[in-house]
């Protein structure tokens, strides 16, 4: 099972990888010759083809791979195969997510995974702890995950190395001991396992463990990204574009961002698009960087928009948020909001010629802009966000506002207009402050899109960037996250009447 945990940094990801087989020298196989031996019939092989495929631990994630012969071996009562197929399943990979039939082949894995550790095959032994590490089967119990992958271990296996290192590291089932965690990613970085050197790489990097050395966690990502891990490929991609521990290198940058986006890597598929967005390392390519962006983005799946749904909730139908979002500087929430209104319409207007449109490429648009470009795409609007400078100033400049947040006013406004108009089904763009402050002199940081309203509970539904989310009205007033009370004293707002 390839589990991905983000716990040393916000950007860095350790991957829990875990199936290998029973005895040391099966180790050592190629891909041809774990291939050659899995078409001669033999089911062990088609099963750990299966897992390979599936988990991408050496480079050569192929999920559609992974379901045809996963489901050879389970024709064959692979215990291990259908452990994995099950995980597909249930994560709707390759094949439609189905809770009933995943749970079915569970309960025939479990039986034949106990009994086969208990036998000492570390492939069983690895497929049980990763059961009990996630819970799927079994309850998840990590002190049991634990013994497990301690007893393949005892084989020499790598990928047990690696996953101890994990969760010593995370710790689970126990304190955190990083020092522990470096020495088993180090074993498994000397047996070459690709997930092992970048992990390795990783808390040199960090210097969670052991002492910091980018120089060694350089060597340490190369020799996993030389492997064709798409991770260690994606975090060189990442240190030469923002100039971490490196030398900034935009050229760089691209060629180690481009092998892990033709792996799939999502993020390095995003920066990717803006490195051709922006022209660096790369000649300026709208067209590369639209069709990288869609690489890199994260689809909203009907789970999560019904995760923010409710009892009572009237929302205005049509209008979900995109799937990506521009990396560019002060953020790209307007070109997200007229993506959404544009592409209500059947107009096929991308956010980057959104970018282009407003004459601001390289940063979000402004709320002036935002105005203009709604007049400019025939969006009819009651624009009660950009008043006139002279109105700002004299706000700002006025002691009665010093000291008065004016919420029963900010109060008024919610209430009278612009709830009202949600439940009347207009979608109104909301400007709002995000606390705390860092932009004192601005009147707004962000837009929100509110699509929906719920009577019973009384909260906003709308859309922020390219997710779906919910707010009451009473914590709009507070300086605490987003809020429309500003130094101004104005509610920013604009009403979306309607197509021309």
């Amino acid at each position: 099972m390839h589990k991905s945990i983000v716990n040393l940094s916000s950007i860095l990801i350790i991957s829990l990888a875990c199936c290998s087989f029973s005895t040391a020298q099966n180790l050592d196989l190629s891909l041809d010759q774990i291939i050659a031996r899995a078409e001669a019939g033999e089911v062990d092989y088609q099963a750990l083809l299966g897992e390979r495929y599936r988990i991408g631990d050496y480079g050569e994630k192929d999920l559609a791979e992974a379901l045809i012969w996963l489901q050879k071996a389970c024709g064959e009562g692979s215990s291990v195969a259908k452990f994995g197929l099950a995980v597909m399943i249930l994560e709707g990979k390759a094949i439609a997510p189905d809770s009933a039939r995943a749970a079915i082949l569970l309960s025939e894995a479990i039986p034949g995974l106990l009994k086969s550790s208990e036998l000492g095959n570390s492939l069983a032994q690895l497929t049980l702890a990763d059961a009990y590490h996630d819970g799927h089967g079994v309850p998840q119990d990590y002190l049991e995950a634990k013994k497990w992958y301690a007893r393949a271990v005892k084989q020499g296996t790598p990928r047990a190395q690696n996953a101890l290192g994990v969760m010593y590291i995370n710790g689970e089932g126990s304190e955190p001991f990083p020092e522990t965690a470096a020495l088993w990613f180090r074993r498994a970085a000397l047996q070459d396992y690709p997930a092992g050197m970048y992990n390795y790489g990783l808390i040199y990097e960090t210097g969670n463990g052991i002492k910091t050395s980018m120089e060694r966690a350089l060597q340490w990502y190369r020799k996993a990204a030389d492997a064709g891990y798409d991770k260690a490929m994606a975090r060189l991609g990442l240190l030469y574009l923002y100039g971490t521990g490196v030398d900034q290198d935009y050229a760089q940058a691209s060629t180690w961002l481009s092998k892990a986006a033709e792996k799939g890597h999502a993020k390095a598929a995003f920066a990717l698009g803006n490195l051709y967005f922006n022209g660096q390392g790369v000649e300026q390519d709208l067209d590369t960087a639209q069709r990288w962006f869609k690489v890199g983005s994260v689809p909203l799946n009907d789970y999560d928009m019904e995760a923010a749904s409710c009892e009572g909730d009237s929302i205005i139908p049509g209008f979900p948020p995109p799937e990506y979002a521009l990396n560019i500087a002060q953020g790209s929430c307007g070109e997200m909001i007229l993506w959404t209104l544009l592409h209500q319409r059947g107009e096929a207007v991308t956010q980057l010629q959104i970018n282009q449109d407003a004459g601001s490429p390289g940063r979000g648009i402004h709320s002036p802009e935002l105005g203009k470009l709604l007049n400019h795409y025939g969006i009819p609007a009651d624009d009660e966000m950009n008043y006139p400078v002279f109105k700002y100033l004299g706000a700002a400049l006025n002691p009665a506002n010093w000291f008065d947040d004016k919420v029963d006013e900010a109060k008024a406004t919610l209430e009278d207009n612009i709830i009202p108009a949600v439940k009347a089904g207009k979608l109104v763009i909301l400007g709002v402050k995000d606390y705390p402050d860092k932009h004192w002199m601005w009147p707004l940081d962000h837009f929100i899109l509110l699509v929906g309203y719920n009577d019973t509970t009384g909260e906003f539904i709308y859309n922020s960037n390219n997710s779906r989310g919910r707010i009451k009205v009473e914590d709009l007033l507070n300086r605490d996250g987003y809020s429309v009370i500003n130094r101004y004293r104005y509610v920013s707002y604009i009403l979306i009447e309607g197509k021309k």
